[in-house]
């Protein structure tokens, strides 16, 4: 191919030749433009001015355009979206990788383990079922306000509120029973001085016992309650009932070792009391509770007062020589306490003689004898 060159021109001419080179004058330099076998002007890099053609100009264009094979690194991606919500969808179990041979290692639904006596690695025997009785050899703890309850409503509870705790029965009675034959049921407190002490003891058979600060205050047993210290009320004290008979209070006597007995006797209608010579007197009312009698009575004999009260005694004698009123606290030995008659008088006296005592009237002659008894 032979190409034609031509002299530098000032603008190039109308019609181009083939093959040819054109120098163009432009400022203090030229441009060079090249031509094909057809007389146009194709691209150089030297003789190409700056220009632009709209899309639509361009003819010949493919109808696509395939990449070659290229990456771009996740930096070179501009106007990425900050997160990507995946549209709902579904994957067969071929689309996720390995979970066809993870669900090979599985136990059928019908199959049985390898160990089937072992949960998260703890046997069986370890958990609690509702239908099998258990020893419990590790602490349970149940936090604040959550109850342990008993029986088929519920109706027997256990809880601690953080400050105070409880236990609740809602139906029929609630028992504490000691069925170890001889053992004490016991409750009680620790102090301040971090020292437990009983305040009840209960042993089945024998006694029920309070107790403060240890020591033993009131038990009860076969024949009754004994209180130890005092008995204080700040009302009335009922002792006896309706249809019971007799009611009594006993007191020890330390000068006779022996117990005195104060109470009230159904029998008199009256109070009585028993004297520390053991004679029982009537207490209170003086002589309301008696009338005057007209027993057989004889001078020169002895009688004995056994009524439980004092009584007065009027006698009326008459002859030369008086009559002594005598009392005695054994019988023979006599004292006398008052004289009625003498020297051919009649002459009459009154006496008192205390519950227990002998009395008599020595010589004379009896002409009335009354007792207030």
């Amino acid at each position: 191919m032979n190409v034609g060159f031509h002299k530098v021109v000032s603008a190039l001419p109308g019609t181009l030749e083939a093959d040819s080179v054109y120098y163009v004058r432009v400022g203090a330099g030229v441009d060079m433009y090249v031509t094909n076998s057809s007389g146009e002007i194709v691209a150089y890099g030297s003789n190409v001015p700056a220009h632009s053609h709209a899309w639509s100009d361009i003819t010949g264009k493919p109808s696509t355009f395939n990449p070659s094979s290229h990456t771009h690194a996740w930096s070179q991606v501009t106007g990425k979206p900050s997160t990507y919500a995946p549209s709902s969808h579904t994957h067969s179990i071929a689309n996720v990788t390995g979970l066809q041979s993870a669900l090979d290692g599985k136990l059928a639904t019908s199959g049985v383990a390898a160990n089937s006596n072992q949960l998260g690695g703890v046997a069986a025997s370890s958990y609690m079922r509702p239908t099998v009785g258990y020893n419990i050899t590790a602490t349970w703890e149940f936090q604040d306000n959550h109850e342990l309850r008993f029986g088929n409503s519920a109706d027997m509870r256990l809880r601690h509120n953080g400050s105070h705790s409880y236990i609740e029965n809602y139906t029929g009675n609630l028992h504490i029973i000691g069925r170890s034959h001889g053992g004490e049921v016991k409750i009680g407190g620790e102090k301040s001085d971090g020292v437990y002490r009983d305040g009840f003891i209960y042993q089945d058979g024998l006694y029920c016992r309070l107790l403060y600060d240890g020591a033993e205050k009131m038990r009860t047993d076969g024949s009754g309650v004994t209180v130890y210290g005092r008995l204080h009320a700040d009302d009335r004290m009922y002792i006896g009932k309706n249809g019971g008979g007799d009611s009594w209070l006993d007191f020890y006597d330390d000068n006779t070792n022996t117990w005195r007995t104060f109470g009230w006797d159904d029998s008199r209608n009256e109070f009585m009391l028993e004297e520390n010579n053991g004679n029982w007197v009537a207490v209170g009312g003086g002589f309301s509770k008696q009338t005057w009698q007209t027993p057989s009575r004889n001078f020169n004999t002895t009688y004995q007062n056994t009524t439980g009260r004092p009584i007065m005694i009027t006698v009326a004698a008459g002859d030369r020589s008086a009559s002594d009123f005598q009392v005695s606290t054994n019988g023979s030995s006599w004292s006398s306490r008052g004289r009625a008659g003498g020297n051919s008088h009649v002459g009459s006296h009154s006496f008192i003689v205390p519950d227990g005592l002998y009395y008599r009237m020595s010589g004379g002659t009896k002409i009335m004898w009354h007792e207030l008894r």
